[in-house]
């Protein structure tokens, strides 16, 4: 019998005789049965790997250019192990739900290498000590349209990389290791090891840090971004920029944090076009630096309202123009939590309930545990919430 990786092969010399990652290209087919790390060992530059429903252990890819993703219309559940690991280049890992992950000061999904694409996978559970969402050390990866809750650390890190983009993710509840759990948080080990980062249009909430944090992190653009409710053991700003500097914080809207909705304690930041608000302690603060970190920041066309400060200038605030105090007209709309969500999906159903029912008579606060009417324990009235509101 003619095998369908031959068959692909031949056509694709006829139909693509100058690529040489396409001419042996195949799609290949995983079932329950079957070691996706088996099948990714023997899959050659180029194929696409399909994943049938059902569970399976980590795994790590070390070649280059393969796309491994959930087969259409179902999402495989990976669990148990040390992680997903993309040391090769060129991967597109997709549609996915990761869980259960032990991967201590590593991540569920860690990309070393470089050209990769992590998107629209659901990343939750991994409570493991130490152990963050996504992870991402390569230069010019691509995390797209992914959601991530709930895991010991971070949801989304750049660590001493370059040239990333983080786009489209939703990131909240991750607060099970205190001052660690940002929602997303790019990090060098030195001034300027991780620049030329952007971080675009992702919504992050209920992290037990901050919503979005730097650190030796330079020239990044932090555009279009939605923080709101950040805080608990750790600091809870909206957007946090620390050690290092020059980078662009535009567009976004921080609100009902715990802390400020925007704070600095780097050089030369230009925040432009940002919106704060309702948050528990100041609009925006660029009062304090980290000893050698003296350069200057712009302020245009902000607005700040309803904090208890809106606006703390320091010394080496130098461009001040064009910002206001007054709510907008019409004013931002919020990112409403849904009475009886639990997942932030914006709908309620029933992994809306298997979260309550997990969580039954435990004190805990906040939707993201089952705790619907904030009452600090998941009960009966809780139910009656989700139930109110089920198929809506």
């Amino acid at each position: 019998m003619i095998s369908k990786r031959f068959i692909i092969s031949i056509l694709s010399i006829f139909i693509f005789p100058f690529s040489a990652t396409s001419a042996f290209a195949a799609i290949i087919t995983i079932s329950p049965s079957q070691s996706i790390q088996t099948v990714v060992n023997t899959a050659n530059s180029g194929d696409t790997i399909q994943v049938r429903a059902g569970t399976y252990p980590s795994f790590t890819i070390s070649k280059n250019n393969l796309i491994i993703a959930g087969y259409p219309g179902e999402r495989p559940i990976l669990s148990g192990g040390s992680g997903i690991v993309l040391s090769g280049s060129g991967i597109i890992f997709s549609n996915f739900e990761v869980t259960s992950m032990s991967a201590n000061q590593s991540a569920a999904i860690l990309s070393r290498g470089s050209d990769n694409i992590i998107k629209d996978n659901l990343v939750h559970g991994n409570i493991s000590q130490g152990t963050n969402g996504i992870i991402v050390m390569g230069t010019n990866n691509r995390v797209e349209n992914n959601t991530l809750h709930n895991n010991n650390r971070m949801g989304i890190g750049i660590y001493n990389s370059s040239g990333n983009i983080i786009t489209n993710n939703t990131v909240y509840n991750n607060k099970l290791s205190a001052g660690d759990s940002d929602g997303i948080h790019c990090i060098g080990d030195s001034a300027g090891q991780s620049h030329d980062n952007i971080i675009r249009d992702n919504i992050t909430y209920e992290n037990a840090d901050d919503g979005i944090d730097t650190w030796n992190c330079t020239s990044n653009q932090i555009i279009g971004n939605i923080s709101h409710h950040n805080g608990g053991t750790g600091d809870g700003h909206g957007i946090k920029l620390g050690y290092g500097g020059n980078n662009i914080v535009k567009n976004n809207t921080s609100y009902s944090n715990l802390a400020c909705g925007f704070t600095s304690n780097g050089s030369g930041n230009s925040y432009e076009n940002n919106i704060a608000y309702s948050n528990a302690q100041c609009g925006f603060t660029d009062s304090y630096r980290v000893p050698g970190n003296t350069g200057t920041s712009s302020f245009i066309n902000n607005v700040a309202y309803n904090n208890p400060t809106n606006y703390v200038k320091g010394q080496y605030t130098t461009v001040f123009t064009g910002n206001s105090e007054s709510a907008p007209s019409p004013p931002p709309s919020t990112i409403p939590i849904k009475p009886g969500d639990a997942n932030g999906d914006n709908k309620v159903d029933g992994i809306d309930y298997i979260v309550w029912l997990n969580h039954y008579s435990q004190s805990v606060s906040g939707a993201t545990n089952g705790d619907f009417n904030n009452s600090g324990i998941v009960d009966g009235v809780d139910y009656v919430v989700w139930l109110n509101n089920y198929g809506k």
